[in-house]
């Protein structure tokens, strides 16, 4: 095991602990999601082997082959990103969530509402759409302002 990247996860997940604290949180509720777009399977397996469970991809078909290669671990796989709704197919089957960071216009929500609502029907599985709204505090691009907010509610409350 590469004893730095045990070192690495329990340092942030002694940050996570002592953040919830002084915020009046639960720390057992927080969940530490390692982004490994990019990253090798035999990382991920190290970061495994050291307690990490909860990984997030950006890309479907990577997200894909590294969940098939890696299917002997309880790994609880996370989409993070864009998500084109062809690909919906591909990550509905593997993924725990899907957090989605961006969406452009009522239209594009639609379609992917509808995407979600199909494929999930004929996998018999659908996992949690999450939004990430962008705060006041961030100078992002990528996630969703204000404005979008009621296209979303919309979205979350006929998909839910």
């Amino acid at each position: 095991m590469n004893k730095p990247l045990f070192q690495q996860l329990q340092n942030v997940q002694r940050k996570i602990e002592s953040s919830a604290r002084k915020s009046g949180q639960d720390p057992t509720v927080i969940q530490l999601i390692a982004v490994s777009k990019g990253v090798s399977t035999d990382l991920i397996r190290e970061a495994y082997d050291a307690g990490q469970r909860d990984f997030g991809e950006n890309y479907a078909q990577e997200m894909k082959e590294k969940a098939a290669l890696l299917h002997d671990l309880e790994i609880r796989w996370h989409f993070i990103g864009h998500l084109q709704r062809n690909k919906v197919k591909l990550v509905a089957p593997i993924t725990t969530s899907i957090v989605i960071d961006s969406m452009k216009t009522a239209v594009a929500i639609d379609l992917f509402r509808n995407s979600m609502v199909r494929v999930c029907a004929a996998l018999s599985c659908c996992p949690p759409v999450l939004v990430l709204l962008q705060s006041p505090y961030t100078t992002t691009t990528t996630t969703v302002n204000t404005l979008s907010r009621y296209d979303f509610g919309e979205f979350v409350v006929e998909y839910a």
